[in-house]
């Protein structure tokens, strides 16, 4: 990060003394290019500049630099629908010379652009392009970038298993050429992908070695990205190293100034504090008055809905939970969010449950356990499985249930095998090389 900022500022003090008006203007987007890297808007008024006097049709390669460029500053603000119209704006300019770098970068930002809407097939199909054109062009950094979106769309998903396949192939391209960047950004993938399956150790690991490559090498937005999933992962384990994590995290997250980065510190580090039982440290956290609307932003609603909801229930007020988690199902239901829809559902049995409506639980909790168990969530599982016993307890005691014909052993069944799922989320999968 702080290279970008040096590299930028050393291209504005060579600016005035360079003549050639094309010479000139590849500075200016290499200077919108670097402060964009870390969010800096003081990139943004020379790639404005750039636009209101280029021809794009005379060159398109510099159109599609500068679009793509802007259209990453419209990313940072939570203004995505704006970013994919500039982007593919972009990609039409880019097609024509087709250079590498233009093509990996525009692809992989409508990747990027497309998993923060929610759009998993649109950001997959940029994904895989980005992958065959790194093939097709001997190109490597395309085929890694492509990977490490395939990967975060396979985690937002559901599909953790899959997000640590092409996590690996991040790493090993990654390896062949060199980028360091590319290896942490593969732990990345892997530490969110391992927590979402309840596979604690191999999370907790990949989240190390992610940190310790980016502060080596000054990846602060990745610091500041992992650092809230690392903080959930450690108190998941019972590691009281998370409040120190945690802190850690606020300090990258200060460094980038970039709300997204906000938003997911809060929502993690808030899930961490509910996890140890700390429901005021929890309410803290995610009402933290300086945190910006996420916009149309999917990644946030969905991690921070199920956090608000929980709270709400926990401080017994269910009826502020139930529209929440309305929201929450509705959004997850759209687009194809299974994890994050499970998740949602156990806490809308829990809702219910604390409304009286005991079958409208019994419903839920179903569906969260199918979704679950064929998704090998472990954690999530063992948690859907508990609400469930209780559910069965309630209506056993003849509460929703006068004839009483539910056997009360399933509860016993459910509680024994949630038990046995934690202690399987704590140990070593060897499944996972």
């Amino acid at each position: 990060s702080g290279a970008s900022a040096a590299a930028a500022q050393a291209l504005v003090s060579a600016l005035p003394h360079v003549a050639d008006e094309r010479e000139r203007t590849d500075i200016e987007i290499d200077i919108g290019q670097h402060y964009a890297s870390i969010g800096d808007v003081r990139g943004l008024p020379h790639l404005e500049g750039v636009m209101a006097r280029l021809d794009r049709d005379a060159e398109p390669d510099q159109a599609a630099r500068t679009l793509g460029t802007i259209a990453r500053y419209h990313h940072y603000v939570f203004e995505h629908r704006r970013s994919v119209e500039l982007l593919e704006e972009a990609r039409r300019h880019a097609e024509v010379d087709k250079l590498p770098g233009t093509m990996t970068t525009i692809m992989t930002f409508l990747a990027g652009a497309y998993q923060h809407l929610g759009d998993f097939p649109m950001s997959r199909k940029y994904a895989r392009e980005a992958v065959e054109f790194g093939e097709s062009h001997n190109h490597p950094l395309a085929s890694a970038l492509g990977h490490e979106f395939l990967g975060e769309a396979a985690f937002m998903v559901g599909q953790w298993r899959e997000a640590v396949a092409e996590a690996a192939l991040d790493r090993r391209i990654g390896h062949e050429i060199g980028a360091r960047d590319r290896i942490a950004w593969a732990d990345f993938v892997e530490n969110d992908a391992c927590l979402f399956g309840g596979r604690l150790p191999e999370a907790v690991a990949a989240g190390k070695r992610c940190l310790a490559l980016a502060e080596t090498i000054g990846e602060w937005r990745l610091a500041a990205i992992l650092g809230g999933f690392q903080t959930l992962a450690l108190a998941e384990l019972g590691d009281d190293g998370w409040r120190a994590m945690a802190a850690r995290t606020r300090e990258w997250v200060i460094l980038t100034g970039q709300w997204l980065m906000h938003h997911l510190m809060a929502a993690n580090v808030a899930s961490a504090h509910l996890v140890a039982g700390d429901l005021a440290g929890a309410s803290l956290v995610i009402s933290d008055p300086t945190l910006p609307k996420p916009g149309d932003n999917f990644v946030v609603m969905i991690t921070r809905l199920p956090v608000l909801a929980e709270i709400a229930i926990r401080s017994g007020r269910p009826e502020e939970a139930r529209p929440i988690l309305d929201e929450l199902l509705r959004l997850t239901r759209a687009r194809g969010a299974e994890g994050y829809l499970g998740y949602g559902l156990r806490l809308s049995a829990v809702c219910e449950a604390a409304q009286g409506n005991i079958a409208a639980g019994r419903i839920a909790i179903e569906e969260a356990i199918e979704i679950h168990e064929r998704l090998d969530h472990r954690l999530h599982l063992a948690r859907s499985l508990r609400v469930r016993a209780d559910l069965t307890e309630s209506l056993v005691s003849g509460i929703g249930n006068p004839d009483r014909k539910i056997p009360p052993d399933g509860a016993v069944t459910d509680r024994r095998r949630a038990d046995q799922l934690d202690q399987l989320s704590r140990l070593p999968d060897r499944t996972i090389a």
